[in-house]
């Protein structure tokens, strides 16, 4: 970070340490990523994000109700991402391609499963 601006390939944490941690026993990392696009907002270029890695959210942890369609979209999407890149890898791992599948559905087909 330099004056306050984020430059390509630099982390928004400090070295060493992770962006969020649970009860001092897990956490998550954010950053640019490798090859995150720029994006243009309001004739403004701004640094994108590039996910780098791809686990389907819990519908569970999903308030739902508190989601707008586009929101409730944007998860479907993200899951339909999730299963397309990491489904091709579990092919010969049945019980595993199996819990992908089930926790990449449509959330509110998910929902539906979990009322």
């Amino acid at each position: 970070m330099v004056g306050g601006w984020f430059l390509p390939g630099t982390a928004v944490w400090r070295p060493g340490r992770p962006g969020l941690v649970w009860g001092g026993t897990f956490g998550r990392s954010h950053g640019p990523g490798r090859g995150a696009g720029g994006r243009r907002y309001a004739g403004q270029q701004y640094l994108g994000f590039q996910r780098l890695t791809l686990v389907p959210i819990q519908a569970k942890l999903i308030g739902a109700s508190l989601l707008s369609a586009e929101e409730a979209a944007w998860v479907d999407g993200y899951h339909q991402e999730v299963w397309e890149a990491v489904s091709p890898r579990m092919q010969d791992q049945p019980e595993l391609l199996a819990w992908l599948r089930h926790n990449t559905r449509p959330l509110k087909e998910q929902l539906m499963a979990a009322a």
